[in-house]
C-alpha cells in the first residue's frame, strides 16, 4: 500500500528548503541591485574571517521542538548572520516540531536530518522529556539514552553539534493559570537543571560546545519579577516570549564568541583615518568640520519591535551594534553629523573627540536597511512555520491510514485527497520561501554612505 510510505506522498519540507538553498547558495553579487541602490556597483569590503558561528557556505540545521519550531530565536540568529556576514553564502532549516522529545527526533532523523548533511547543528530539546513532572529516574535515564544516541549520529554525520540547554519555565504565570493550562510543578526548573547538568558534562566528555540559557534566562525572569510580579519572559509558563528568544539569541552569540563591535573610525586631528570594519574613501577636511564616504562590511542587527526589550536586558546586544567615531582636533563648539544630507546626531568637540556610539540609531540609513532585512524574514519564517505544522498533519494522516487497519477504498480515496491539498500548500510555500529568500540576498549588501561633520556655533 502507498501510504505505509509517507514520503512517497508528503515533500518533507525538502520541498521548500531545497528551493531556498538554490537561492542561498548563489552569490550574492549575481542578483541585480533595485534601482535605489545604485551605489551598490563596487563590491563591499572584504569578509577577512571566513569562520566563526556561521561559516561561509555552512548548512546550519536547527532541531528542537515547540521553542524551535516557533521560528524566533532561529530568525534573530539568522537576521544576525544575513546582516553581520552580507557576504556569506549560509543556508539555514528549521527542524524542529511541536511537543518534540529527544526519542521522537529519532524517529524522524532520517527525513528531516540526514538528507540535509548539514555542517553545524544547534540541539534544544528536553522541556518535553519529563513530561512536566517532578523528578522520575526512569524519563531521565530515558532522555540520557536518546540523547547519547541523537549526538552519536549527529556526530556520525560529521557535523559539528552545538548544544542548548531547556529553558526554564515560569510555573507562576498568570496568564497559564487564566487559560486554564494544567499547572507546572514547582521543581520542574529543578528537573530542568538536572537536565542542563549532565549535557554540560556530555558535552565536555565529546569537546563540543554547550550554552546554558537556563540560568541567563532564570536570573532575567527573577529581576523582572522584582519589578512587576505579574511580568514574564514564559507568558504560558513554557514558551518564550519574542523577548525571550532575542535573550536566546544573546546568550548563543556571547558563549560563542559573536559579540564584537561592529565598525570604528577615529580621525585624528592630523593624519589619515584609522577605520575597523569598513571602508573609507574622499576623506577631506572642510571649513569647520569634514567629509567622508564610508561603506560598513556588515548591517546593524536589528530585532523587531516585540523582541527589543531584549536590548535593554542584556547589554551584548548593544556591543555587537557599536559603531564609534572619534573625532580630534575640532575646535570648541557644536558639531552636527550628517549621513547621506539627513541629520543623524549632535555633539561637543569634547564629545566627538571621546567617541560617539551611532550603532543604534534607528535613522540611520543602515539600520532602515536591515530593518527591510529583519521584516522580510519575519514573513518568510511565517512559511516556514506553516509548512511545518503542514507537513506534520499529513505524516500524521498517512501514519494513522497505516496503523488504523480500516484501510477501506474511500477511507484511502480520502486521506489522499487530504495529503494531496497539503503538498500543494507546501509546494506554494516553497515558492514563497524561495522569492523571500532571493530578496533578502538582493538587499543585505551594505552601501556606500556619505558622512559629513559640520560646525553648528
Amino acid at each position: 500500500m502507498p501510504f505505509a510510505e509517507p514520503h512517497r506522498w508528503i515533500p518533507v519540507l525538502l520541498v521548500a528548503t531545497t528551493a531556498l538553498a538554490r537561492s542561498s547558495n548563489l552569490p550574492a553579487q549575481s542578483h541585480a541591485s533595485p534601482a535605489s541602490t545604485s551605489l551598490e556597483a563596487t563590491d563591499p569590503p572584504a569578509d577577512p574571517d571566513k569562520g566563526g558561528l556561521f561559516p561561509d557556505g555552512s548548512r546550519t540545521l536547527w532541531l528542537g521542538d515547540s521553542i524551535t519550531h516557533a521560528c524566533l530565536y532561529t530568525r534573530f540568529l539568522e537576521d544576525y548572520a544575513r546582516s553581520r556576514y552580507p557576504r556569506r553564502h549560509l543556508l539555514f532549516v528549521n527542524a524542529g516540531v511541536s511537543a518534540d522529545t529527544t526519542a521522537n527526533v529519532l524517529v524522524r532523523f532520517d527525513q528531516d536530518v540526514r538528507p540535509w548533511k548539514p555542517t553545524r547543528v544547534f540541539v534544544c530539546l528536553g522541556m518535553n522529556d519529563g513530561l512536566f513532572r517532578s523528578w522520575d529516574p526512569e524519563l531521565f535515564a530515558n532522555y540520557q539514552v536518546h540523547t547519547r544516541e541523537l549526538l552519536d549520529r549527529l556526530q556520525a554525520l560529521g557535523s559539528d553539534v552545538r548544544l542548548l540547554s531547556p529553558t526554564p519555565v515560569d510555573g507562576r504565570s498568570r496568564l497559564r493559570k487564566s487559560m486554564g493550562l494544567t499547572q507546572i510543578p514547582e521543581d520542574y526548573v529543578l528537573v530542568l537543571a538536572r537536565m542542563r547538568d549532565w549535557l554540560a558534562g556530555e558535552a565536555r566528555r565529546r569537546k563540543i560546545v554547550f550554552t546554558d540559557l537556563l540560568a541567563p534566562l532564570q536570573k532575567t525572569q527573577a529581576l523582572l519579577h522584582l519589578e512587576n510580579p505579574g511580568a514574564s519572559l514564559f507568558p504560558d509558563g513554557v514558551h518564550p516570549n519574542a523577548a525571550g528568544h532575542a535573550l536566546m539569541a544573546l546568550r548563543i552569540l556571547a558563549t560563542q564568541g559573536e559579540v564584537e563591535p561592529r565598525w570604528s573610525v577615529t580621525i585624528p586631528g592630523q593624519g589619515k583615518p584609522e577605520v575597523e570594519g569598513g571602508r573609507i574613501a574622499g576623506f577631506e577636511r572642510t571649513n569647520g568640520g569634514l567629509r567622508f564616504r564610508f561603506r560598513a562590511a556588515s548591517l546593524p542587527w536589528v530585532l523587531p519591535p516585540s523582541a527589543m526589550a531584549a536590548a535593554a536586558l542584556d547589554p551584548a546586544y548593544r556591543k555587537i551594534n557599536q559603531c564609534r567615531i572619534r573625532i580630534g582636533g575640532l575646535p570648541e563648539g557644536f558639531y552636527e553629523m550628517r549621513v547621506d544630507g539627513s541629520s543623524l546626531c549632535k555633539g561637543t568637540a569634547r564629545e566627538w573627540s571621546v567617541g560617539v556610539d551611532i550603532g543604534l540609531l534607528r535613522h540611520h540609513p543602515d539600520w532602515l536597511q536591515s530593518l527591510r532585512i529583519t521584516e522580510e524574514n519575519a514573513l518568510r519564517s511565517t512559511y516556514i512555520y506553516k509548512g511545518i505544522t503542514d507537513l506534520w498533519i499529513a505524516r500524521h494522516k498517512v501514519h494513522a491510514l497505516a496503523t488504523n487497519g480500516k484501510t477501506g477504498k474511500a477511507n484511502r480515496k480520502q486521506t489522499k485527497a487530504e495529503v494531496d491539498r497539503i503538498t500543494h500548500e507546501i509546494l506554494q510555500l516553497a515558492e514563497k520561501i524561495s522569492t523571500s529568500d532571493a530578496w533578502l540576498t538582493r538587499i543585505r549588501n551594505p552601501l556606500d554612505r556619505s558622512y559629513e561633520i559640520r560646525r553648528l556655533r
